[in-house]
């Protein structure tokens, strides 16, 4: 049983009480994960109790331990191997169990080399730790999900005796750009070493560029040339200008035929290779996926410094560069970092060091690359402070402990309450009519959504009728009869002070292709794109089903009902005869504060006017 909640991760709420010594009941709150002696238990989190709890049958079962206790002290050891997983201390009469374990060395331990180098496979890690104890990590869900696959094809026999006389090369989509706005990358594989070279592109239309860069690289650094470049029969290696290229330079350029990427399977095996590094470091740490390109650019570091038993147990970096590479630089990707701010660009009262987001390894510098998602700033430096236990973006905020406890009465409540009118409920982005409420009136809420999309300075007449023809458009299929045009607010519109220098015109007939449609929002003030984008954040429900799968939406539209009921204008009497109903939808929106900040969830629940006809319905 857990007080602290920064000892628990992934809480889910859970309900129910826990009866203590002296009787008193504690209300549980949610159900986490512990992390004991690097092992994940569950448990109970109790906000309100004064302690944290260790029940020793329930841990010793969990963690396949023996629990030996003494005068001073606990120790918990390992059933298998007998040696001790974790200590403790006696005070006051308990025993205490401090958060950092004594005697645990991190560096010391295979799963912390396993999460520094990429997550690479069992006899790989035997082989850059020779004097580590290593454990075998098939558990790894990172792994699991990053590195799942078929059987490969076989390898080709055929051998090289120097670098660089063939090299394999290949292009590798993304399915979204990086921060950079890269959404590929083309690599270079060396036959003999193994050694790998990529680069991010914008387009494949940069590949020629890449290669003579590649080319020049190869012949300034190692003094020799490439002999022949193995590729599939993709444009960007077939077009005129690559052929003359390599023409040109001698080299011999051969392509897979078609349909046959197994004769290129050195490059596509080493591409897959790459990105299975590269998701699995972005799945461990949650990094977000426009992070990619930091990600296999690191993935590339990283195997060419593992060793590899195709090349004797030695890694590509040691064939290339003939020195054996240095690990003890390497720290866990995406993980939280501290780069230190140096005096000349901070006063004596700002923070020493930026909070960061480690990406990866400078390859013209001796540093680490940094980046502040906040600022968007990079940084490429060597005095940095690492915290590897934890993601820049693994924590979520649970500061308001209400979120944990799901309404499932509010909801049931609500379900009940709509039984009968469920089947003619549905709802529509944008609808006006009015109503006589205690809350705003229902023009109000509309307006709110429309100036979301598009500031309004006064009626316009023109927009005002193609607005009731779009209207018309999104009536239901079922009714055929024509439906008159949607009454409007008359109630005048002002711009915001801070867009007075900003001019938006909205007469659709007017030219061919409306202003509103293509206006930038660079000239509105820094605070406002803030807040327009804070608000594309969350997501408006567009029908009742979608809106009863989250609770935030439950909750307002149960608080709609109520409010009916207590102002008198919901009351439930009998239908009656030969009398066609009127039906109702739903409509939502979210209102904010002046800075951005989500003030309230608001649901209201308007009638279908505009399917009555005049003259058959009423007069």
């Amino acid at each position: 049983m857990i007080s602290d909640r920064d000892l628990l991760s992934d809480v889910e709420p859970h309900g129910g009480k826990v009866t203590i010594a002296n009787g008193q009941d504690v209300e549980i709150r949610g159900i986490g994960n512990l992390e004991l002696f690097k092992k994940k238990l569950k448990a109970l989190y109790l906000p309100d109790f004064s302690n944290n709890l260790l029940s020793v049958q329930q841990a010793a079962k969990d963690l396949d331990c023996l629990v030996v206790f003494s005068s001073d002290d606990v120790k918990f050891q390992d059933n298998k191997s007998g040696e001790t997983i974790g200590e403790g201390c006696s005070k006051g009469g308990l025993y205490v169990l401090d958060k950092e374990q004594p005697g645990v060395d991190k560096s010391a331990l295979s799963s912390f080399w396993h999460e520094r180098l990429g997550h690479p496979h069992l006899k790989a890690l035997q082989l850059a730790l020779p004097n580590q104890k290593v454990q075998d990590h098939q558990k790894c869900e990172a792994c699991i999900l990053g590195k799942h696959c078929r059987n490969v094809f076989p390898e080709s026999s055929t051998l090289y005796d120097k670098c660089f006389d063939l090299v394999h090369s290949d292009v590798w989509t993304a399915p979204c750009a990086t921060r950079d706005q890269y959404k590929y990358f083309v690599s270079f594989i060396d036959e003999k070493s193994k050694y790998t070279w990529i680069t991010l592109l914008p387009s494949k239309s940069h590949v020629l560029d890449a290669f003579s860069k590649f080319y020049n690289y190869v012949l300034t650094q190692f003094g020799t040339k490439i002999k022949s470049l193995r590729s599939d029969n993709g444009g960007e290696y077939t077009s005129n200008a690559f052929k003359d290229f390599v023409g040109k330079l001698g080299i011999v350029h051969q392509t897979s035929c078609a349909y046959t990427p197994q004769q290129n399977g050195v490059a596509e095996r080493k591409n897959r290779h790459l990105m299975e590094v590269a998701r699995t470091m972005l799945f461990y740490r949650n990094v977000p996926k426009q992070y990619w390109g930091d990600a296999v650019m690191t993935a590339c570091y990283l195997i060419n410094r593992l060793p590899t038993v195709s090349l004797g147990s030695v890694s590509p970096h040691e064939v290339v560069n003939k020195i054996k590479p240095s690990l003890d630089h390497l720290r866990v990707f995406g993980c939280i970092c501290y780069v230190h701010v140096p005096d000349a660009l901070r006063n004596k009262l700002e923070p020493k060091s930026v909070k960061c987001v480690f990406i990866g390894y400078s390859t013209t510098q001796k540093g680490y690359k940094c980046y502040n998602p906040t600022t968007k700033r990079m940084y490429v430096s060597r005095e940095v402070k690492f915290v590897e236990e934890n993601g820049y973006f693994d924590r979520r905020d649970w500061n308001n402990l209400e979120d944990l406890v799901t309404p499932v009465e509010s909801a049931s409540t609500l379900r009940v309450i709509l039984e009968g009118i469920a089947p003619r409920v549905d709802s529509v982005e944008r609808v006006e009519t009015e109503e006589s409420d205690s809350g705003d009136s229902e023009a109000d809420i509309v307006g709110n959504i429309g100036d979301e999309e598009s500031p309004s300075v006064a009626p316009n007449p023109d927009l005002v009728e193609t607005e009731a023809e779009e209207e018309s458009e999104e009536s239901d299929p079922e009714e055929e009869e024509v439906v008159p045009p949607l009454r409007r607010s008359t109630r005048m519109r002002f711009p915001p002070e801070n867009w007075k220098n900003t001019r938006v015109y909205y007469n659709n007939q007017a030219v061919a292709h409306p202003i509103q449609n293509h206006c930038t929002m660079d000239q509105f003030p820094q605070e406002h794109q803030a807040f327009l984008s804070k608000i594309d954040q969350h997501r408006i429900p567009k029908s009742y089903e979608e809106a009863c799968l989250d609770d935030v939406w439950v909750q307002a539209m149960l608080e709609e009902i109520e409010s009916m009921v207590k102002n008198g204008t919901w009351v439930e009497i009998d239908k009656p005869d030969k009398k066609k109903l009127v039906g109702c939808r739903w409509v939502y929106t979210i209102k904010y504060t002046s800075t951005g900040e989500i003030e309230r969830y608001k649901a209201r629940l308007v009638a279908k006017g505009y399917t009555q006809k005049y003259g058959v319905d009423y007069t």
